[in-house]
């Protein structure tokens, strides 16, 4: 049996055996780990991939919503006290949630990206100097617009929107993610396998096919090979990276290498059932406060009038 099954094995018998004559605080605890999923999601479609701790800490595109609402409790503050200040709208973009896992980890990534981050969108691109101005699609953001409005603030403005930065009612849109000390036993517990020091067997399969294809891995970067540029995009890269994944593919690295990761989250995870689950409660109640006040307040995102 796995480490990975065994973990959610363990989790499942001690939550019958505590159903059947516990105190109230172990049933709590129970109940607790009952509501961590320590299961892993690859969802090749969106290039994500979902670990259980990632199901209580907000990804970007959550990260984004929550500053956008603190933007806007900044924003009226502003304009109330006469300061024509405007924050930019928010957009869910799918591609903020895709990322890396030893580099590109599907075809459409390496297709699209090569080896440069899979989370930046045409327009980053672009702003990063990594693609022509003139490359992709244009921007969903009104960034430029925002822009052209904010640069005509005073000083004397500037100082109303820092102070409304400080806002007792940005509070509700804060979330910790983490700070509890299974982050640092996460990290530990992490660090071996991503470095490839404690799961050596996917690795060593994954350079095995590297090496029939005559790709040479790079040791100092696990997962890469030599001549891989995360900052550049060309058709070389493109057919480096394709390979890459093809092997990755072959091996099942991918698969692999996150269920270790999951399992040695599970283990942490199920130690501070109560706080984490406690801590994905609270982001879940920001994200849906913020979403509330976004939608109500349109006006933030245009000129003032």
């Amino acid at each position: 049996m796995s480490k990975f099954v065994s973990v959610v094995a363990g989790a499942l018998v001690t939550t019958v055996l505590v159903a059947g004559c516990s105190s109230p605080d172990e049933g709590a605890d129970a109940r607790a780990q009952s509501a961590i999923d320590v299961s892993v999601t690859l969802d090749e479609e969106n290039g994500t991939i979902v670990l259980p701790y990632d199901r209580f800490i907000p990804d970007r595109v959550d990260a984004s919503l929550l500053q956008t609402a603190q933007q806007v409790v900044a924003t009226l503050c502003a304009r109330e006290q006469g300061v024509g200040f405007m924050t930019g709208r928010f957009v869910e973009i799918p591609t903020y949630r895709s990322e890396p896992f030893y580099g590109p980890w599907t075809l459409a990534q390496a297709e699209r990206y090569g080896f440069v981050s899979p989370f930046l969108t045409d327009a980053d691109l672009r702003a990063n100097g990594i693609v022509p101005e003139d490359y992709g699609s244009p921007s969903l953001l009104n960034n430029a617009e925002v822009a052209a409005v904010n640069e005509k603030l005073t000083d004397e403005d500037r100082a109303v929107v820092e102070e409304c930065y400080r806002s007792p009612e940005r509070a509700e849109f804060t979330v910790k993610g983490g700070g509890g000390p299974w982050d640092d036993e996460l990290r530990q517990a992490e660090e071996p396998i991503l470095a490839g020091e404690t799961l050596t067997e996917p690795l060593d399969e994954l350079y095995a096919c590297y090496r029939e294809r005559g790709l040479e891995p790079d040791t100092a970067r696990p997962g890469l090979v030599v001549g891989a540029d995360p900052g550049r995009i060309d058709e070389e890269q493109v057919a480096l990276a394709v390979q890459t994944v093809e092997c990755k593919q072959e091996t099942d690295f991918t698969r692999r290498v996150a269920d270790a990761l999951a399992a040695a989250q599970a283990e942490v995870l199920l130690d501070y059932a109560d706080e984490v689950v406690a801590q994905g409660e609270e982001l879940q109640r920001a994200l849906d406060a913020a979403q509330r006040y976004v939608a109500a307040h349109p006006e933030a995102f245009e000129p003032p009038a």
